[in-house]
C-alpha cells in the first residue's frame, strides 16, 4: 500500500476524462482550490471511504479571499482533513503582483489550522522566507506538510529545529535526479518524510502529465535513496501519513 500525500483528482479526471485509477488500497490526500473541484473530489472519495483524504486551500497562484468562507464552512462542517495548499508562490512576476493577497490568505488559514487542529498543506515556491519569518505560529499547527519540499535538507533542519511538527513530502523531483530533494531523504528521519505524485502535474521532460501509479517510482526512487528496503520504507511511510492525517 503506497501513500500519495498529494493529488488533484479532478484534475486528472479533467486532462482524461475518464475516472483516474487512485491505485487499489493506496490512501490519498486530494488538494483543490476551487469549490467545484472540491465537490467532485468529495463525492469520488464517498466511494472509496477510509482512502481518500480531502484538503481544500487558497492558492497562492490565486489567492481568492472570496473562497476563505467555503473553506471555513469546510472546516466547521468537518468535510476536511486539512487546509491547503496554501503559501508563497513568487516564482513569476503575476504571481509576485499579488504577494499581498497571499499573505492574507495564508494568514487565515495558518489561524483556521491552528484553531481547528488540522494540518496544513503548504505550497513555497521562493518564499521560504517568509515561512521561516512565521514559525511561532506553524509550532501551534498539529502537522505542516511541505508539499513538493522546494528546499534543501540543511533548511528541513531548520524547520525542525524551530519546533515546527514539519513533514516534507517529495516527489517526482527524485526521477528528474534533483539534489536537493534527493539530499532531503538521505538526510532526514525517515519518520519526516512524504511521498506524492502532484497528479497530474509534476511531470518529467516528454511526460504530458502525472499518473497516480507514478507514486510506485517515487516510492522506489526514495527508499533506493534512504537506503531502506521498499517494503520497510512503505510501511514507515504510511505510518507518516495515517499520523498526519489522522486516520482512524
Amino acid at each position: 500500500m503506497y501513500t500519495d500525500a498529494h493529488i488533484h483528482l479532478y484534475d486528472c479526471f479533467v486532462q482524461s476524462g475518464i475516472e483516474p485509477d487512485s491505485g487499489g488500497q493506496n490512501l490519498l490526500c486530494a488538494s483543490s482550490c476551487r469549490p467545484d473541484e472540491f465537490l467532485w473530489q468529495e463525492s469520488y472519495a464517498a466511494s472509496r471511504p477510509g482512502r481518500i483524504f480531502l484538503s481544500f486551500g487558497i492558492h497562492p497562484q490565486d489567492p481568492d479571499e472570496s473562497r476563505l468562507e467555503f473553506l471555513a464552512g469546510l472546516v466547521r462542517d468537518r468535510r476536511v482533513q486539512a487546509i491547503g495548499e496554501c503559501g508563497f508562490d513568487f516564482y513569476e512576476e503575476r504571481f509576485s503582483a499579488r504577494k499581498d493577497e497571499q499573505k492574507r490568505a495564508w494568514d487565515a488559514q495558518v489561524s483556521l489550522a491552528a484553531d481547528n487542529g488540522l494540518p496544513l498543506v503548504v505550497h513555497c515556491r521562493k518564499g521560504l522566507p517568509l515561512i521561516f519569518a512565521d514559525f511561532r505560529r506553524l509550532k501551534k499547527i498539529s502537522a505542516v506538510v511541505f508539499h513538493g519540499w522546494p528546499g534543501s535538507a540543511n533548511e528541513a533542519r531548520s524547520l525542525l529545529s524551530r519546533g515546527i511538527n514539519a513533514y516534507f513530502s517529495i516527489g517526482k523531483a527524485l526521477l528528474r535526479g534533483d539534489r536537493s530533494a534527493a539530499e532531503t531523504v538521505a538526510a532526514l528521519p525517515l519518520d519526516r518524510i512524504l511521498t506524492e505524485t502532484d497528479a497530474p502535474y509534476m511531470t518529467l521532460r516528454g511526460e504530458k502529465s502525472t499518473q497516480p501509479a507514478d507514486i510506485d517510482a517515487v516510492a522506489r526512487a526514495a527508499a533506493g535513496i534512504a537506503g531502506t528496503d521498499l517494503s520497510a520504507f512503505v510501511s514507515r511511510i504510511k505510518t507518516n501519513f495515517t499520523t498526519v492525517f489522522r486516520f482512524p
